[in-house]
C-alpha cells in the first residue's frame, strides 16, 4: 500500500514492461537481462531509495497496527465478529472496547450493522486478527458515511504528508478518517459530504489525482 512518503512517478505499467528503478527493487518487479520488469498492472513508486509497483487492485491485508474502519457483521455474547475487509472477518472482544461491558450486553451495545473506528492488535499467519477499540479516538462511528475505495489508491487519497486529503477536509468542510483498509469515515454537512464522496471516487480512480484535484476544488463547498 501507498503511504505518505512515497513518490510516484504516476507512470503506469504493464505486466512485462521494463521498469527504470531508482535504488534497490522492490515489490512487484523481477529482474531480467533487460532489467527490472513489472509483474503487475499498477503504477511506480518509490519509497526509501526503494522502487516498487503499486498494483490498481490489491486485497487488504492487515497489519498490526493499522487503523480500520471496519462493521460489526454479527454479533456473540462476549464478542462481535467484525468485518474489516481482509481476507477474513476480525475478532473484537468484549474486553477491548472502550465502555463496560457485561455478558450478553454485546448486542444491544452495538448491533450487526454498526460501524466502528478501530486498530489492528494481532495478526496471525493465515490473517485472521483480532482488533481493539481501546485507544485515544476509537468509537463507534454512528453519524457520516464510509466510502470505499480501492487500497493502492489510499497514496494519492492521503498525499505527500497528508497534503491532500487536508485539502479535502477543507475544501468541503468536513471530517475524515482514512481507514488503512480502504474505507474512509466522513462527516459534514450533506453537500459537503457529497462533493467530498464524488472527489474521493475520482481521485482513487485517476492515474494522477492533481488534475483531479485541481478541478474539484473549483466546485468545492467551502
Amino acid at each position: 500500500m501507498a503511504s505518505q512518503g512515497d513518490e510516484a512517478t504516476m507512470k503506469s505499467v504493464t505486466p512485462g514492461e521494463v521498469v527504470d528503478v531508482n535504488g534497490d527493487i522492490g515489490h512487484h518487479l523481477a529482474t531480467t537481462n533487460n532489467g527490472p520488469i513489472a509483474t503487475v498492472f499498477g503504477r511506480v513508486v518509490t519509497r526509501n531509495a526503494t522502487t516498487s509497483i503499486v498494483p490498481y487492485r490489491q486485497p487488504y491485508f492487515p497489519a498490526t497496527g493499522d487503523l480500520v474502519v471496519s462493521m460489526v457483521a454479527s454479533v456473540r455474547n462476549n464478542m462481535w465478529i467484525v468485518d474489516v475487509g481482509g481476507p477474513f472477518e476480525a475478532i473484537l472482544p468484549q474486553s477491548h472496547v472502550p465502555w463496560r461491558s457485561g455478558y450478553g450486553q454485546t448486542r444491544a451495545q452495538m448491533p450487526t450493522g454498526s460501524i466502528l473506528l478501530g486498530r489492528v492488535l494481532d495478526v496471525d499467519e493465515t490473517m485472521r486478527c483480532v482488533i481493539t477499540m481501546k485507544g485515544v479516538g476509537m468509537r463507534r462511528l454512528s453519524q457520516g458515511l464510509v466510502v470505499e475505495v480501492p487500497v493502492a489508491s489510499l497514496g494519492r487519497i492521503i498525499g505527500s504528508s497528508g497534503s491532500t486529503i487536508k485539502r479535502l477536509k477543507e475544501g468541503s468542510g468536513c471530517r475524515a478518517i482514512v481507514g488503512a483498509n480502504g474505507r474512509i469515515w466522513i462527516d459534514g454537512e450533506l453537500n459537503g459530504m457529497n462533493w467530498l464522496r464524488e472527489t474521493l471516487l475520482k481521485i482513487a480512480e485517476a492515474n494522477d489525482p492533481r488534475p483531479v484535484l485541481d478541478v474539484q476544488m473549483n466546485s468545492a463547498p467551502m
